[in-house]
């Protein structure tokens, strides 16, 4: 078992960090027999000037299904504070600053998202993902490095905190740094290629390349999120018997001469409420919201694709 936790850098305060946020795993230690298949994982980096927009990020996920990237480290998001959140079938982990500016993202796909064991939000412009891979674990840095215009101070704190990361990771993981500066890996990696058909109003390029390691699943343990159909409580009736049925149970915990820790204490006080609410009120049905972009917006971007790509085919004909 293993817990995704982000964590804040000691004596850096660029991240804007709500506490330790946690995300549990469990793989089976049993090997299957059988040969499997090797796979190899398309990782690319795309400076994407701002994630702000409505629909953008839905957008982005479908584009690189599209293009067939597993893991997306993304630059210049612009978005604030760090922690990691689900959209559709990949985990987004991000890492920005107080101000919206700069703002480094890691986007895992459906296939990877299972082989996280945790992430370290450095500052708005370093983001650390350890992953489970084999032959040894993989550990990726996507960061956004100050351009010309920063002074010494920034960039000099900037490639400080770098290099300290770098002195954390052990010497033998394989370490991917990736984002708005280039880092040659020799061997490491294959078919390093650009994808200029890949749309997502940006002027910058996204870019992939195939790193000689496979991944491995592992089974995540989702918790089923349950809510109580609350808006029972406006009926005077079924208030007055939850209220009844809530006190006398109450009375009778506070009535028995058994001593309990209020860890314990606790414990029943909330099953108390929660078998209340379940006789009385039932579940309230889950319905999944409403998509941020809508089909006529995919028909559009697959239509502006389409284009781009006649364009791209054309001026290579000329």
């Amino acid at each position: 078992m293993g817990t995704l936790r982000a964590r804040k850098t000691p004596g850096h305060d660029e991240v804007s960090s709500t506490g330790a946020q946690s995300y549990t795993v469990e793989g089976s230690s049993k090997r299957n027999k059988k040969k499997r298949k090797k796979r190899t994982r398309n990782i690319g980096t795309w400076n994407v000037r701002t994630l702000k927009e409505v629909g953008k990020l839905g957008l982005l996920t479908r584009e690189l299904e599209h293009q067939d990237v597993n893991i997306t480290g993304l630059c210049e998001v612009r978005w604030q504070g760090c922690g990691h959140f689900t959209s559709g079938d990949h985990l987004i982990v991000y890492s920005g600053g107080k101000g919206g500016q700069a703002g480094v993202t890691i986007v895992l796909d459906k296939q990877t998202k299972g082989s996280l064991i945790s992430y370290d939000a450095v500052s708005d412009r370093i983001l650390v993902v350890h992953l489970h891979t084999k032959p040894v674990k993989t550990t990726i840095i996507q960061v956004y490095a100050p351009t010309m215009q920063y002074n010494e101070e920034e960039k000099e704190l900037f490639y400080n905190q770098l290099q300290a990361v770098m002195d954390t990771i052990k010497t033998h993981n394989m370490t991917i740094v990736m984002g708005d500066f280039n880092a040659k890996w020799f061997s490491s990696f294959s078919n390093c290629v650009t994808k200029p058909g890949a749309d997502c109003d940006t002027d910058h390029i996204l870019l992939t390349a195939k790193p000689k390691l496979k991944g491995f699943k592992k089974k995540v343990t989702e918790i089923p999120l349950i809510r109580y159909d609350l808006a029972r409580l406006h009926d005077t009736e079924v208030l007055n018997k939850y209220l009844i049925e809530t006190e006398n149970r109450f009375e009778i915990l506070l009535k028995t001469d058994e001593e309990k820790s209020p860890d314990e204490l606790w414990t029943d006080m909330k099953e108390i409420w929660n078998q209340t609410a379940e006789s009385l009120l039932g579940r309230k049905k889950i319905s999944k919201g409403k998509p941020w972009i809508s089909e006529k917006t995919k028909e559009l971007a697959d239509r502006k694709r389409k284009l781009g790509k006649r364009g791209i085919n054309q001026s290579t004909k000329d």
